[in-house]
Order: C-alpha cells, then sequence, then structure tokens
C-alpha cells in the first residue's frame, strides 16, 4: 500500500486482532515465510473481526485507471522484512519509525513485528497497538 491504513481514530495503530488469547495456527516457521501472508491473513480474517489482520482485509487501494484494488493481506514476517531491508532503506515508502504487524503469530497471546527503526524482529502482545501497511501481489 502507498501509505499506512488506520483502522479508527486517526493514529494509525491496531491490535493484531480482536482475538488476542487464541492460536489461529499461524505459529509454524512456514507462516513467517516470504509467500505466507496472504494465507495467513484468510486464515485469520475467519476469526478477526477487528484489528491489523481486519484492517488489511478490508482495505482497498485508490482506484488507478478506474479499478480499485481490493485484494491486499497483512505480510507475513519474511515480507515485512523484506519491505524494511528493500523499501525503507532506499527511503520508498514513507514508513514512520513505528513497529509493524505482520499476519504470523508466535503463540496464542503473541504476533510477529517487525520494528521498522532499528530493523529486527519481535513479538508482541496481540493487544498491542502497532501499525498496518497491507501487502499485494502484482
Amino acid at each position: 500500500a502507498p501509505a499506512d491504513v488506520d483502522e479508527a481514530g486517526g493514529d494509525f495503530t491496531s491490535t493484531w486482532c480482536s482475538n488476542t488469547t487464541g492460536l489461529l495456527g499461524l505459529d509454524a516457521w512456514s507462516n513467517k515465510a516470504v509467500g505466507a501472508g496472504r494465507t495467513n491473513t484468510m486464515t485469520a480474517d475467519a476469526t478477526c473481526t477487528s484489528g491489523a489482520v481486519q484492517t488489511a482485509v478490508d482495505y482497498t487501494a485508490p482506484s488507478f485507471n478506474g479499478v480499485a484494488k481490493d485484494d491486499w493481506w497483512l505480510p507475513s514476517a519474511g515480507e515485512l522484512m523484506l519491505m524494511y531491508a528493500n523499501l525503507l532503506q532506499a527511503g520508498v515508502g514513507d514508513f514512520p519509525g513505528r513497529a509493524y504487524w505482520t499476519s504470523s503469530e508466535r503463540s496464542a497471546s503473541n504476533a510477529w513485528a517487525e520494528d521498522f527503526v532499528f530493523g529486527y524482529e519481535d513479538y508482541n502482545a496481540k493487544g498491542t497497538n502497532g501499525r498496518v501497511r497491507p501487502v499485494r501481489g502484482f
């Protein structure tokens, strides 16, 4: 997405999912891989009614040549790491120095996030607020 997405409230942060204590089965190593974000998001969308997952699913980009895109997802840990390494480091994407949610879980109460200040991966409680940057295939 060309910018961070706001769930509500204007601060551009969101909890990970409305379900902050249940494991959705997105905690395997393969759920962190590049290419796993779309499947992770579709799986989480069956349970999440709000939060970063739902914000990414509900995002509709501004129209390009009259066609709006509505196939966005929350990136996996690997996908977000590449965004940090390739976009932020090149000065592209207007990323503020914050932690961004991934679609990858660590446990029933934690999900992975990518720190866009120092570039490291960490986990946060699912009820913690983080930034949301949807992605889509092309």
